[in-house]
């Protein structure tokens, strides 16, 4: 599975204003429809910390819930989601590899015109 998979995955978690303890994040019920490894989880979810989509609330116990981004990010997921920036991503490196492709063969192919016409030029002079 993606990251950027698993990080939509763990936001969707948090729908319905849902706030989690660690001790809850630990919980099997909390990551296994995530990913099988919990260990892969919690290290998407300290990024997701990291990245500011979550945010830990120091009371004891310590919450985890969403911030203001998060809350974005899961009401416009077709625009903000992590899987739509990767996909958006990849479709942009894509184009752009196309375009150079197409500038190298307009370069090539103008380098050849001037070439020939430079050669007509020499020929038509030594006439």
């Amino acid at each position: 599975m993606e990251s950027p998979e698993i990080f939509d995955r763990i936001l969707r978690k948090f729908q319905g204003n849902k706030s989690f303890s660690w001790d809850d994040v630990h919980n099997k019920d909390f990551y296994e429809s995530i990913s099988s490894d919990y260990f892969v989880v919690e290290n998407h979810l300290n990024f997701l910390i990291g990245d500011g989509s979550i945010q830990e609330k120091l009371e004891t116990p310590t919450m985890l819930c969403l911030s203001r981004k998060g809350w974005f990010i899961m009401t416009n997921p077709e625009i903000e989601g992590y899987e739509t920036k990767e996909l958006n991503r990849k479709k942009r490196e894509s184009r752009e590899r196309k375009t150079l492709i197409w500038a190298k063969w307009a370069t090539i192919f103008a380098a050849i015109s001037i070439v020939a016409w430079l050669i007509d030029q020499l020929i038509t002079l030594k006439k």
